[in-house]
């Protein structure tokens, strides 16, 4: 078994909501991963999901994250970190 670290993908720190950034590993590889949020506006997102793709195209695996920021009304900055790691 190998480990391939991907590096970190991450959204804008802005007040746009939703969110959604993916980090794709290569064929016949198996996407793991994690997230940070960063939430400089002191408004916690709410609604993370979290998905494992395994068509993401030529046989790639995709870990996707989607967050939504709490109450819909605040302009607080804030943003989402990826962090992948590629399993063969």
């Amino acid at each position: 078994m190998t480990f391939r670290r991907l590096a970190d993908v991450s959204s804008p720190v802005d007040s746009t909501s939703p969110k959604t950034v993916s980090a794709t590993c290569a064929a016949g590889e198996l996407a793991i991963g994690g997230r940070t949020v960063t939430d400089a506006g002191g408004n916690a997102p709410i609604g993370i999901s979290s998905a494992h793709e395994e068509s993401a195209g030529g046989g790639a695996t995709r870990y996707t994250v989607t967050a939504y920021e709490a109450g819909g009304g605040f302009a607080g900055d804030w943003g989402i970190t990826v962090k992948v790691v590629c399993i063969k």
